[in-house]
């Protein structure tokens, strides 16, 4: 090998070494698709998750989900993950030169094991070709419905045995086993991510829980409403405390909005394997398929947006303790416990739901926040103001026993 030669070599050896340290970012109003060496990639994740001042989501996507990046065949085979951050967020981000400014396809290179958490990184720019930009188009939409909803889990969990006494509450209980329907969806999506093939048996399966699972979506939130709705704003304290009381416990307001999100994850694993569908089958409709799944999307991230408002407020007015109440210290004592328990199902909802991320409160009245946040920290507080009287009336009692002075003069 001659010097020239020799040299061409180290030089591409030196090229390919940094490719393999480089991380590709497409960008877009969705979220980001970062791949790249899997160590890398993470360290990655964890500096936005750490230097954000909002909330981040992040989630492994399948390689074959990733937009292909120009280059040379050693970035092809690399792990990937999707992250969502909020605006407020991205702009401090993006300032700070942690991701890229704007949208599109960015390239840098990390020097160094250390250099991703301790150094500005330099995005450069490549380009996609069309055919790679309405991939990457469907790949966004793809992966905003498939982190639409998160906990679905613990969601199925807290629901537990009273699936069905939810579902008929809410004047649904047409809709069948929505944990059957959601379990189906899921092995299903797991298959074509492992096999890149939606098979037509597998389609048909399923081919017609769509619309039945969007009634049952619909219905979940009527009946959502419907549980606070009937609750009379002007009512006394302890009616008020009552009527709350029956909300979780007889309408099971908690277990409706657990239940809402597993039947919408349903709703967003089907419209993922419609697209799968529709791209194999009928490629020509895969944009319309796909601009139908976006609008769904935005519509129930709008109608769930209006239900945790309009709880927040309701629960917000419902919790007003008046001149003439001061006295019912039990009632009172009630009412902000069960504020304090329906609050937190909401915002337990609400973060499943990536309500942050969405921006569902930035324009909210901050005393509305700040009048539930109290009603919380009061409720707490009565806990323990009720625990220790409980406690120092059974050291009273204690002390009136027969014979209970004497003891206690003695052991003086």
């Amino acid at each position: 090998m001659g010097r020239t030669d020799a040299l061409r070599h180290v030089v591409s050896e030196r090229k390919d070494a940094v490719l393999r340290r480089s991380l590709e970012v497409v960008s877009g109003p969705q979220g980001m698709f970062v791949s790249g060496p899997e160590a890398e990639v993470h360290s990655f994740a964890e500096r936005i998750i750490d230097e954000s001042p909002g909330e981040v989501f992040s989630q492994a996507a399948p390689m074959r989900l990733i937009p292909s990046v120009p280059g040379p065949k050693l970035l092809r085979s690399r792990g990937g993950v999707f992250l969502k951050v909020a605006p407020p967020a991205r702009t401090l981000l993006a300032a700070r030169g942690v991701i890229p400014s704007s949208d599109g396809i960015f390239r840098t290179t990390i020097r160094g094991a250390n250099a991703v958490r301790s150094a500005h990184l330099h995005w450069v720019t490549s380009a996609l070709s069309a055919k790679n930009i309405v991939n990457a188009h469907v790949a966004f939409s793809v992966m905003a419905l498939r982190t639409a909803v998160r906990d679905t889990e613990a969601a199925v969990e807290a629901v537990g045995g009273t699936a069905d006494q939810v579902l008929a509450l809410a004047q649904a209980s047409r809709a069948g086993d929505v944990f059957g329907h959601h379990r189906a969806l899921s092995r299903l999506q797991r298959t074509v991510d492992a096999t890149g093939v939606l098979a037509s048996a597998d389609w048909e399966a399923v081919a017609s829980l769509g619309p039945m699972l969007e009634v049952t979506v619909e219905r979940l939130r009527a009946h959502t409403r419907r549980t606070l709705d009937t609750v009379p704003a002007d009512a006394s304290i302890s009616d008020r405390a009552k009527y709350l009381s029956q909300a979780s416990d007889e309408n099971r307001l908690g277990e409706t909005l657990q239940l809402l999100l597993v039947a919408e994850e349903s709703v967003y694993l089907w419209q993922q394997l419609r697209a799968e569908r529709v791209r194999a089958e009928e490629p020509e409709h895969l944009e319309a398929t796909i601009a139908s799944a976006e609008a769904l999307l935005k519509e129930h991230s709008d109608r769930d947006s209006e239900i945790v408002r309009a709880l927040r407020e309701q629960l917000a007015g419902l919790g007003s303790i008046r001149v003439r109440d001061v006295h019912r210290w039990n009632s009172t004592i009630r009412l902000r416990r069960s504020i304090a328990g329906l609050h937190d199902i909401v915002e337990d909802f609400s973060h499943s739901r990536h309500g942050q991320l969405m921006g569902w409160l930035d324009d909210e009245d901050p005393a509305l926040g700040a009048a539930l946040a109290e009603m919380r920290r009061k409720a707490a507080g009565a806990g323990k103001v009720a625990r220790t009287r409980i406690g120092q009336v059974g050291h009273h009692l204690q002390a009136l026993k027969p014979g209970s002075h004497r003891a206690d003069v003695g052991e003086a």
